[in-house]
């Protein structure tokens, strides 16, 4: 597959960062208990995952390596504001261009065109989880979702996407790419609850 520059997808990423911001800021701490699309996350956890994969991109941009344990220490007292930050930094980031080559993730070298596609996509989709949990429901942008449907199966394929993804969810005919780009990750806009990678 032939990826789109550099440039269109950090744009990608920072509109996964934008539409994080969103998302986010109708929680507050006393919603952090709630269950979240993933049956074994409450929201508290799914900040935690996403401040740690965005500390991951925040990595790879920079110093074109992600350690096996990628992040920064995040404060367990206030997971909230730690996530707002960790959005913030990466949305800043995106406007400055990354460096080029390579990026090692672990002892594999990944091309760093990819990494921005997979990092908007866990992005917007984690995004989406905390709306779903928070109650707002926010739909993944249409125009976002169709840019990073063509990323999926690469990073989640149909036959090798176990822990990390459950199978695809079935759409209704005439699905718009936001419900699309769900569904393909397992996710289900009716409110199913799915396994969760360990």
């Amino acid at each position: 597959m032939r990826f789109s520059s550099t440039s269109a997808n950090t744009a990608l990423l920072r509109q996964a960062a934008d539409f994080a911001l969103s998302a986010i800021q109708p929680v507050v701490p006393a919603m952090l208990a709630r269950p979240t699309p993933c049956a074994e996350w409450d929201l508290e956890k799914l900040l935690l995952h996403l401040c740690d994969s965005i500390s991951a991109l925040l990595e790879g941009r920079g110093d074109q390596v992600v350690a096996h344990s990628a992040g920064a220490p995040i404060p367990a007292d206030d997971p909230l504001s730690a996530c707002r930050v960790r959005v913030l930094r990466l949305r800043r980031s995106c406007e400055r261009p990354g460096k080029c080559g390579p990026v090692v993730v672990g002892d594999r070298p990944l091309d760093p065109e990819l990494l921005l596609a997979a990092g908007a996509v866990e992005v917007a989709v984690h995004a989406w989880d905390v709306s779903q949990a928070c109650g707002a429901r926010l739909p993944v942008p249409a125009d976002l979702a169709a840019a990073l449907l063509p990323v999926c199966p690469l990073i989640a394929p149909e036959d090798d996407r176990a822990p990390l993804f459950a199978a695809p969810r079935p759409v209704p005919p005439g699905a718009g790419p936001g419900e699309r780009l769900i569904a393909f990750l397992g996710r289900s806009a009716a409110g199913q609850r799915r396994r969760c990678p360990p």
